[in-house]
């Protein structure tokens, strides 16, 4: 509940961090817990950092929590490349390869989500759950809206002479917000979207291309 959330992120668990090799370079990851594998796949345009809050209530209920960043995001390398939903999957089985992981349950939200049914999809005999929050399966004539319309102005978040980008993204999820977050955390997630090494849009980009139905 949200008092036991509140409780864990004040707590500032601060799992376990590590660097595994992936197809388009070292990947990141936090890990905190023991039991049963849990894969967290964050949004666009976060990091692993999205699931600060629930790493330990996550180890408390027995399982060994794993958030990685994908690819471009956080503190993992980028692809030479936008990359599709497809291979930011790739990626993450990688990842779970390296960690000697053979069965495990999967969480994503948005982005991330398409990334857990993706990984499902290709891998059906190693997992053992789906946990999709915000899954986003869109008819061609949402996702032609978003190409010619929002994709467009992502294109235009990159670095400028005054910040500006800065503000734009500030802004965004302020108004998605509609004052349930706290300040501090919307700061904390302009800081994360712009950490990456990637380009802003792509994770949007590769959601939209996908086809999750």
């Amino acid at each position: 509940d949200a008092a036991r959330l509140m409780a864990a992120d004040s707590a500032e668990v601060s799992p376990r961090r590590g660097y595994v090799d992936g197809p388009f370079g070292q990947i990141h990851y936090r890990r905190t817990g023991t039991g049963r594998p849990l894969v967290l796949v964050h949004q666009a345009a976060m990091d692993s950092r999205q699931f600060t809050a629930v790493y330990g209530l996550l180890a408390e209920a027995g399982f060994d929590a794993i958030g990685f960043d994908l690819p471009g995001f956080g503190n993992s390398d980028c692809p030479p490349f936008p990359p599709r939903v497809e291979d930011l999957a790739a990626s993450i089985v990688a990842a779970i390869d390296a960690l000697g992981l053979e069965r495990f349950d999967i969480a994503g939200h948005h982005t991330g989500a398409m990334v857990a049914t993706e990984v499902g999809i290709q891998f059906p005999d190693r997992v053992r759950a789906v946990i999709l929050n915000g899954p986003m399966p869109v008819s061609e004539e949402e996702r032609a809206e978003f190409m010619e319309g929002l994709h467009q102005t992502e294109r235009t978040i990159t670095a400028t002479d005054d910040g500006t980008q800065f503000n734009m993204v500030h802004a965004a999820r302020t108004g998605l917000a509609e004052g349930t977050v706290a300040p501090a955390r919307i700061s904390e997630y302009v800081v994360q979207a712009f950490e990456g090494q990637g380009a802003y849009w792509h994770g949007h980009h590769a959601a939209f291309l996908y086809r999750q139905d």
